[in-house]
């Protein structure tokens, strides 16, 4: 069960939704239906997070979820349901509200899930199109997220999904580049497999140049071992 905030207001629906009460739940919507119950009881004037379907999201309910939306017209993208599926890891609401057309261009869900480690929201935003080239404010990308918390799986999902070909994050690091910065080798290997070997090699001769020029980055020594089996082409 989740707690109510004292600044939120929720309505019966949210509540009865909240403390999982299904009779309270089928009357109510009983009400919507015939046009009894005020239909602002879904969406408007309503703080974030108090909207009924926002309830039936946190408690993982597909069902409800389903019901809400296609029947009694609760607005998804009002709601902002898409982040509390990923919070909660709900793999099936996250697939089911991205068919609805959520519109998760306006939030960075993919760097979300990629910075926690959520192999499978982070591939139902791919299979949706999300953009994984998309910077955050400070230039950031899904990969940058996934390679910094050392989430192997994500990160490889982000590569294939692109077959390699992520542009350059803020500091314009290749994938390749940032995977031999912070000495992941996994990444390194499916690299080399992805990539033609020139460009993988130059990618590699670009780090050793970055290196030589800003000698406080760590990891020096890693990265010029990485450089030169690039170079042999091991």
């Amino acid at each position: 069960m989740i707690r109510i905030a004292i600044d939120e207001v929720p309505t019966s629906l949210s509540l009865a939704i909240c403390l999982e009460r299904t009779r309270c739940i089928r009357v109510l919507l009983g009400k919507l239906y015939s046009s009894d119950l005020d239909p602002d009881t879904l969406n408007d004037y309503i703080p974030y997070r108090s909207k009924p379907i926002c309830y039936a999201c946190n408690n993982g309910d597909l069902n409800l979820v389903r019901e809400l939306v296609e029947y009694a017209y609760a607005d998804i993208n009002q709601s902002g349901i898409l982040t509390i599926a990923i919070e909660k890891t709900y793999e099936a609401l996250v697939d089911y509200v991205l068919s609805q057309g959520y519109n998760y261009h306006v939030e960075y869900l993919l760097q979300e899930t990629s910075s926690v480690g959520y192999l499978g929201t982070t591939n139902g935003l791919l299979k949706y199109g999300a953009d994984t080239d998309i910077r955050i404010y400070d230039g950031h990308t899904a990969l940058d997220f996934a390679i910094l918390g050392r989430h192997i799986d994500v990160a490889k999902a982000l590569l294939l999904h692109k077959h390699g070909h992520i542009k350059t994050n803020g500091d314009n690091f290749t994938p390749m580049m940032l995977a031999v910065h912070h000495d992941l080798r996994p990444i390194v290997d499916l690299l080399f497999q992805m990539l033609p070997i020139d460009r993988a090699v130059g990618d590699l001769l670009r780090v050793a140049c970055r290196y030589t020029i800003d000698l406080s980055i760590a990891n020096r020594e890693k990265t010029l071992y990485f450089c030169q089996q690039g170079l042999c082409r091991k």
